[in-house]
């Protein structure tokens, strides 16, 4: 069995309270980056994961001895400033078994977008009739 190695990280975008958004970022395990819009600090998040996982979408909770389901959209959405569109991509391998990618697109009033790399499978049966799977 073959181990999944993933990366994750956002664009840069600007933020409503700096300081409010890298405390809430210190909840979680990740690395807040940096970068400048219109002279302005844009931020934005990669994974701190040593072991090559991404992102953790859930976080243990010692109150309720559980796993609480993180939702970047909404942990990241309520700090963006109106018009900021955040998008949170990752891509991974299991080997060369599985290639995988998406990115998700949201803003603060909780619209999204997403894209799988995967989509492709089915736009190409728009241009041809064989169409096979990239895995194993």
């Amino acid at each position: 069995m073959a181990n999944y190695y993933g990366q994750s990280r956002t664009n840069y975008f600007l933020v409503k309270d700096e300081e409010a958004f890298k405390a809430e970022m210190e909840k979680y395990n990740v690395t807040v980056i940096t970068s400048k819009i219109d002279e302005q600090t844009a931020y934005g998040i990669m994974d701190a994961d040593d072991d090559g996982g991404g992102l953790q979408w859930s976080q243990y909770n010692d109150d309720t001895e559980d796993y609480d389901d993180i939702s970047w959209e909404h942990v990241i959405g309520q700090h963006l400033q109106d018009g900021q569109v955040a998008i949170l991509t990752e891509t991974g391998a299991e080997k060369y078994r599985y290639l995988s990618g998406w990115a998700i697109a949201f803003n603060n009033k909780g619209e999204t977008r997403r894209v799988d790399i995967t989509d492709i499978f089915e736009l190409a049966k728009e241009i041809g009739t064989s169409v096979t799977p990239a895995e194993y």
